[in-house]
């Protein structure tokens, strides 16, 4: 893969790494995207109105952008991190706690919801979901954060990728590609039963073939002088609208279908990011790299935020277009405070104790 054109970044405390800043403005996008679309579950509940229409799911995609990111970047960060037990660990500590942490932090506040309000809180709140909850352990269900749905196919893709280090950087296409083609199999040949199994449905689950795709992104070898990344990116967010139109399952965890009306989308749009990127092509959009870098966190304390806001914002009178608003304004501000005095005090104290440890061999 050819070295990109950007600032340094830093991954596990150690390793030089690149920063993408295309990608760290569709993160930003793609944060954006979920938050509307939480906040337009809102706007579509109060009385007047009774089903959302098509368009309204256009911003659940973003999750599907940012499996294939995750996928991307999971390669890129690696590069030089292949052939070692000792790379493997080193991977799996950076992710655990580059994820855990933050995460337990934003799920407090809806263990404290749930006690305090548990008449007003659809959620079952006891040692089982406290358990499967903060470790992310599949279910079937929703975790009390219900955010948490996503981390869940996130941990699984890191702990297979993590084996995918142990050997060398050479074959890792091959093991990709025989990974999509078993999940492609078990959509054939699985039986529905054992689809019931929330393990056996995550370990084959369609998602998993997003991260798939922006791994092969990450290994791609791209030409120079490319032209066409401003038009993969337009035409991936056309196409995205289209999928979200056309895709027949509209829930945003369930439907098989939606890595393809929703993830090839997202494949095309980071493809043109990355092409951009390569032809020094920077989308200088300050504002969006720092809340690309926010993202995590407003991922997970948008839905919080946004479900109190337009649940106490009933009690005043405004337009409901404006309690939208508010509720997407206020998402993305917490979100983002949360990434400067939560996500980045964790990582310190986790790069700090990190640092200590023997560097494993490169």
């Amino acid at each position: 893969m050819l070295p990109l054109p950007t600032v340094a970044a830093r991954y596990s405390g150690h390793s030089d790494v690149r920063k993408c800043l295309n990608i760290q403005v569709l993160r930003g996008i793609a944060a954006i995207m979920v938050v509307c679309f939480h906040a337009i579950i809102y706007y579509f509940s109060v009385p007047e109105y009774h089903t959302m229409p098509d368009w309204a799911y256009y911003g659940a995609a973003g999750v599907d952008l940012f499996f294939v990111i995750s996928g991307f970047v999971m390669v890129h960060v690696t590069q030089h991190r292949f052939g070692s037990l000792a790379s493997q660990l080193d991977f799996l500590h950076g992710r655990i706690t580059r994820i855990y942490p933050p995460y337990w932090v934003a799920t407090l506040p809806v263990i404290v919801a749930c006690l305090l309000f548990s008449n007003g809180i659809n959620l079952t709140l006891n040692s089982k979901t406290l358990f499967t909850s903060f470790f992310l352990f599949p279910t079937g269900g929703f975790p009390l954060l219900r955010v948490g749905w996503s981390l869940i196919h996130e941990i699984y893709f890191y702990v297979v990728f993590s084996f995918f280090l142990l050997g060398k950087r050479e074959s890792l296409g091959k093991k990709l590609l025989f990974w999509a083609l078993l999940i492609l199999g078990a959509a054939v040949y699985l039986p529905a039963s054992w689809r019931q199994i929330p393990l056996v449905n995550l370990i084959f689950n369609p998602f998993t073939l997003e991260f798939i795709a922006g791994c092969f992104l990450g290994l791609l070898a791209w030409p120079k002088n490319l032209k066409y990344g401003p038009l993969l990116m337009v035409g991936g967010f056309i196409l995205l609208m289209g999928g979200t139109l056309l895709m027949p399952e509209k829930a945003p965890v369930t439907g098989d279908w939606r890595p393809l009306f929703l993830g090839v989308p997202a494949f095309l749009i980071a493809s043109g990011a990355l092409a951009m990127e390569h032809n020094a092509q920077i989308l200088s959009w300050s504002l969006l790299q720092r809340l690309g870098d926010a993202s995590f966190q407003i991922y997970l304390w948008h839905n919080t935020v946004v479900s109190a806001i337009s649940r106490y914002s009933l009690r005043f009178a405004m337009p409901n277009s404006l309690r939208c608003l508010l509720t997407i304004v206020c998402g993305v501000t917490v979100g983002y405070l949360a990434h400067l005095y939560i996500e980045k005090p964790l990582l310190r104290l986790t790069r700090n104790w990190h640092m200590k440890r023997p560097l494993p061999p490169a």
